[in-house]
């Protein structure tokens, strides 16, 4: 699970928190569970996929920056790390006019 967990700048989602460490310490309760399957990556996506190999992983799942070039930053950073027959797969997006 990668997110900064932190303030950006110049990007604003109406679902981001302003508290965002309330959100990550209760994010870390509700996996405790599942210590032995997830990890919690805090930097920014393109960071956190230089930490995979490519064809590494069977599932991406992407909820990032919603942005057009947002989208296509974690699709280009991400597409090559998954195995073939692999699935990479996201949600939502944000209309911009």
């Amino acid at each position: 699970m990668v997110d900064i967990w932190s303030p950006m700048e110049d990007y604003h989602d109406d679902s981001m928190s302003e508290d965002l460490f309330t959100n990550l310490n209760k994010t870390i309760e509700n996996i405790k569970e599942y210590q032995d399957r997830g990890l919690i990556i805090r930097m920014t996506s393109e960071q956190a996929s230089n930490l995979f190999a490519d064809n590494s992983l069977d599932f991406v799942y992407i909820d990032g920056d919603h942005t057009y070039e947002g989208v296509k930053t974690d699709i280009n950073a991400w597409v090559d790390k998954v195995k073939i027959g692999g699935l990479l797969a996201g949600d939502d997006f944000n209309q911009f006019k």
